[in-house]
């Protein structure tokens, strides 16, 4: 079979930034779930710590860094009010960047050799693209990395995909934002208040999902990433 060289080119891109994904999980992951880190290269420098950390964050959240643990280093480094906005950013760019990977370099790759089940997510992504990217942002499971490619390679629109996935991030943004800042306020109301936003971000989730009566197949995209057939 004749490969083209616009193929060709898309599958050595797709390949340089996998490893270079790699090499920033090995390299910053450990530094920004560490203390000591964080205070000397992220609170020190002033604003510069600011850029630094949404770089950092935004591309070890495109690589599938846990956001949880962004929004807590995030919390911690700037206090409630710009952790949260630094927190959201980081995630946000991080779920375009993936999303463009996907539907730019790898959905040629990969579109026909993707497993039966993905046509139903498409199907489902497709519909219901708002919708349904927000019941999964606000569900507390899934793989945010996996569902950030399943929506590069389906037919979902862009703008559309992120914009939901932004504000379901709101939630647990805030809750871990807000639980990695330390704020002086008494520790049980800390927690009542994050159970509570946790509590009701799942229960709209749910709620959608029962409305479009599809849950079994988006849950396929949160349990595992979308891997191609052999």
């Amino acid at each position: 079979m004749k490969i083209s060289a616009r193929v060709f080119v898309r599958g050595f891109v797709l390949i340089v930034l996998l490893v270079a994904g790699g090499w920033l999980l090995k390299t910053f992951a450990a530094g920004l779930a560490d203390e000591a880190w964080v205070d000397a290269h992220i609170r020190g420098p002033g604003m510069g710590g600011d850029l630094v950390f949404i770089a950092i964050g935004s591309l070890l959240a495109a690589c599938g860094f846990p956001r949880q643990v962004i929004s807590f280093t995030a919390g911690y480094a700037f206090g409630l009010g710009l952790g949260f906005m630094h927190g959201l950013i980081a995630a946000g760019i991080g779920c375009v960047l993936a999303f463009l990977v996907a539907r730019y370099l790898a959905r040629d790759l990969v579109a026909h050799r993707l497993p039966a089940r993905f046509r139903r997510i498409d199907e489902f992504l497709s519909a219901n693209t708002f919708s349904a990217t927000l019941a999964i942002r606000f569900l507390p499971l899934g793989n945010n990395l996996a569902v950030n490619l399943a929506a590069g390679l389906s037919r979902a629109a862009g703008p559309t995909f992120v914009v939901a996935s932004v504000l379901g991030y709101v939630p647990q943004t805030f809750v871990f934002a807000l639980l990695g800042s330390g704020l002086n306020v008494d520790p049980e109301l800390r927690l009542s208040v994050g159970i509570a936003l946790f509590v009701v971000a799942t229960g709209l989730g749910i709620a959608l999902f029962r409305k479009y009566r599809r849950a079994r197949e988006v849950e396929e995209i949160l349990e595992d990433p979308v891997e191609p057939r052999a």
